[in-house]
């Protein structure tokens, strides 16, 4: 995963993040984020996998996945997908506009990666970008040869 709870906690505090995969109304000292096995980390859990998912998916085209060393950059997209996720389970019809902004520039952004007008420094290296063109084409495949242009 390109980012964790921890991440996202810098973002959002507990108190934020539990009523928005706290399904079964739980009290909050019943919830332990420390146990793999807890249903609000899985659903946390399972958010990041989604906005994983979703960045792999603009940038499997232009980079090896997986990043031997995740950029900086990847794991900030991570977390705001990530929240915008979480927020998407109990708020979709009244979502936070700040959270949706980040959304949108997120996914901007990763089209910017996709395309190759925005890169990143990934395992030391930035992709390879070279623009030279390799055609198939010879001069004798000319239909208007240099003697013929020649005559006008």
């Amino acid at each position: 995963m390109y980012c964790n709870l921890d991440n996202i906690k810098d973002q959002l505090s507990i108190d934020e993040i539990l009523p928005l995969v706290n399904d079964e109304k739980r009290a909050v000292a019943d919830i332990d984020l420390t146990d793999k096995d807890d249903e609000c980390l899985i659903r946390i859990n399972d958010c990041i996998r989604k906005a994983d998912n979703e960045i792999d998916s603009y940038l499997r085209s232009r980079y090896e996945l997986p990043f031997a060393e995740v950029p900086e950059e990847i794991i900030d997209i991570s977390v705001d997908l990530a929240i915008y996720n979480l927020y998407m389970r109990r708020k979709r019809l009244n979502m936070p506009e700040s959270i949706d902004k980040n959304y949108k520039k997120r996914i901007q952004d990763l089209k910017e990666l996709q395309k190759g007008t925005k890169l990143l420094k990934a395992d030391g290296k930035t992709p390879d970008m070279s623009t030279d063109i390799e055609v198939n084409k010879r001069p004798e495949d000319r239909i208007f040869n240099n003697g013929l242009l020649d005559q006008f």
